[in-house]
């Protein structure tokens, strides 16, 4: 649902690709990858979706969870590994500040916020339900 609302959302600017293989065995996480394209959006369509559009980079990977879900341990290395396997595979060159990883979350508990610690990176709350990962080599300001 939230890919079919995206892709109307942002149809004249963006594409909105549901599943993305990201390696050999058609991993299957709830991740879509939005692709900035050279259209425009229209007035109507940037206020609906307003508060995204300045989070989007040429190539955003976002991984959503249900209203009643929270992030768990491994999710975040998921992620992160899953964007490393899409970006290897890629036939173009993309200079890792082009790519951009979002999570949508209605909620982050103590064990993603480890994981993350673990890892080396921070997550930051954006808008309620939209954080942020940041001290990834992926990303703008990385």
């Amino acid at each position: 649902m939230l890919a079919r609302l995206l892709d109307h959302a942002l149809a004249t600017g963006y594409r909105v690709l549901e599943e993305v293989l990201v390696g050999k065995l058609p991993l299957r996480l709830d991740i879509l990858l939005i692709r900035r394209e050279a259209g425009q959006l229209s007035a109507a369509r940037r206020q609906d979706v307003d508060i995204l559009l300045p989070l989007l980079n040429r190539f955003t990977l976002i991984q959503f969870k249900g209203p009643t879900d929270a992030l768990q341990r491994g999710d975040l290395a998921q992620l992160i590994g899953c964007a490393f396997l899409w970006h290897s595979q890629q036939a173009e060159r993309i200079p890792h500040r082009d790519i951009s990883l979002m999570v949508l979350a209605p909620m982050v508990n103590e064990a993603a916020r480890d994981e993350l610690q673990l890892l080396g990176c921070r997550l930051e709350e954006h808008q309620p339900g939209i954080f942020l990962m940041t001290g990834l080599p992926l990303g703008r300001g990385s």
